[in-house]
């Protein structure tokens, strides 16, 4: 009698696919939009104003000029050639007031003044880089453990005030498993999530926050200069530098940490003001360390792993080692979050941060949906990401997500759904075939959100940002990212070229990088 070993079908979700505009506006950011929105009353005018066959001959000019010029074009990577002009514009003009060049502790100054002039600075005193924004920070001391933990309150014009608290995650598995026990990392992370977008959670942003560094060799050298025998064969210590060649191109340290992102909802603010009444601007920080003590026992009972949630040196530790790549993420040498920024300066193919010994080259990019793969991925998809890359590159890989209950996400899946199919039916000529593909998207998402199926919508966005000594070493890097994105994720980064020292801040455990739809009247 034969056996066969039973076949385990891996996982598979839709990311891509949704490449195409819906609706006039759609697809456009805020400046575009109140362009396409200036151009219709300049039209409007001028048919009313001037009237007759030249004020409509203008009105049709003047549309067809804003249209073409607030039009996203695959051309440009999505962008319009307004919003390229408006880039090059406040790219020179921060390059005239000095804003891509941060010293903590001074102000901006001009680059270019005449000698004997005095230098006139053009920014107040900046702490933190402009990017980071506007925060509060707060150390709590948990009762039961005796540990502190920072909570930002994040306060931004135009903005939904949040908290945010760090979560230091050790994975539960480590070395070679099995597809099957690997994939459920992935599932239990999925379940994690679901549960956080239940009623009774106040949580409805996560950063996640992978830091890839080689392994340092620095000891193992130490070791073979002071305590191998000097009659040693020569043949044993080629042997091991070659097996330290090889760790140094293949060994990589990860770290790993969670960011909560809280809103000040009209719920929130209830919850606060409830539980915490006579604390005052300190309720919030409590209230917001109890819910992540809530989120930290859900994580290590979903299987995700020991957790721990982070004070203030541990998470200005890990934003120093994101700058700064001679600190390990656990440093001894203590740092707050008044020090832990370092000097650097911007040039439109990277940034170059003054480090402690020496320069650190980096770069940002991100993955944009069009760039996505429009078929369905298994849900180790970004794997290769995060252990796939030799010989090893320093980066830091940061996903963030808001939480949207199905509730709430339905309503627009069906919406979007049926867009997408009425559109797909009326194109009767022959096109590149991303309308039925949109539409195919667009009716598995709303399948997965159908009731009872404890799934939630989750809008994401993901960065990277990678280190090198030297722009020569940089560039390797960034092809080594480009191929594998090319050939093993089937996606392609879009550079933040002329926004590297703002595109940053993505990749900081500070719960950024992602446009939120959190509103102060709205329970989530």
């Amino acid at each position: 009698m034969t056996t066969t070993e039973p076949t385990y079908q891996r996982e598979a979700v839709q990311l891509g696919g949704h490449s195409r505009r819906r609706g006039l506006l759609a697809g456009r950011n805020m400046f575009e939009i109140a362009g396409c929105v200036a151009g219709v009353l300049v039209a409007f005018i001028a048919v009313v104003g001037t009237g007759g066959l030249s004020g409509l001959l203008t009105a049709v000019v003047v549309l067809l000029i804003s249209w073409l010029m607030f039009t996203p074009s695959r051309l440009l990577r999505g962008s319009s050639p307004a919003a390229r002009i408006a880039h090059e514009m406040r790219w020179r003009r921060r390059v005239r007031r000095g804003l891509t060049t941060f010293v903590p502790g001074q102000p901006a100054v001009r680059p270019k003044t005449a000698p004997g002039k005095p230098v006139k600075p053009t920014s107040t005193q900046r702490d933190v880089p402009d990017a980071v924004g506007t925060f509060y920070a707060s150390t709590t001391r948990v009762l039961s453990s005796g540990d502190e933990v920072l909570v930002l309150r994040h306060e931004n014009p135009g903005q939904l005030t949040f908290s945010t608290v760090v979560i230091e995650v050790t994975p539960a598995t480590h070395g070679l498993v099995s597809a099957m026990t690997e994939d459920m990392a992935y599932v239990n992370w999925g379940r994690f999530k679901a549960a956080l977008a239940d009623d009774t959670s106040y949580v409805r942003g996560l950063q996640q926050i992978a830091r890839v560094q080689p392994v340092s060799l620095t000891a193992h050298e130490e070791w073979l200069k002071e305590r191998v025998p000097v009659d040693t064969p020569e043949i044993l210590i080629e042997s091991y530098r070659g097996l330290l060649n090889e760790m140094n191109f293949r060994s990589e340290s990860h770290r790993t940490a969670v960011v909560l992102r809280i809103p000040h909802t009209t719920r929130w603010d209830l919850f606060v003001r409830e539980q915490y009444p006579e604390e005052g601007s300190n309720g919030h920080a409590l209230a917001a360390v109890a819910e992540a003590q809530r989120v930290l026992q859900q994580a290590e009972a979903s299987g995700l792993g020991r957790c721990r949630l982070m004070g203030e040196q541990d998470v200005a530790k890990a934003i120093r080692s994101c700058l700064d790549a001679h600190y390990s993420w656990d440093d001894p040498r203590p740092a707050i979050l008044q020090n832990c920024w370092a000097a650097w300066e911007t040039s439109r193919r990277h940034l170059t941060v003054h480090g402690l010994r020496n320069d650190w080259y980096l770069r940002t990019a991100t993955l944009r949906g069009a760039d996505l793969p429009n078929h369905s991925v298994a849900i180790t998809w970004l794997r290769p990401l995060l252990a796939g890359v030799w010989p090893a590159v320093i980066r830091t890989i940061s996903i963030t997500e808001e939480i949207t209950p199905a509730g709430s996400a339905r309503s627009a899946a069906r919406a979007a759904a049926t867009e997408d199919a009425s559109a797909a039916r009326n194109q009767q000529s022959v096109n590149d075939g991303s309308a039925l593909v949109q539409a195919s998207a667009s009716q598995q998402l709303l399948a997965d959100l159908r009731p009872g199926s404890g799934h939630h919508r989750d809008g994401w966005a993901l960065h990277v940002t990678v280190a090198a000594e030297s722009p020569q070493q940089l560039r390797t890097a960034c092809q080594q990212l480009d191929s594998v994105a090319s050939n093993m994720l089937g996606a392609k980064w879009t550079w933040a070229d002329g926004t590297h020292d703002t595109a940053i801040v993505a990749t900081l455990p500070l719960g950024r990088g992602l446009r939120t739809r959190a509103r102060k009247i709205v329970g989530q």
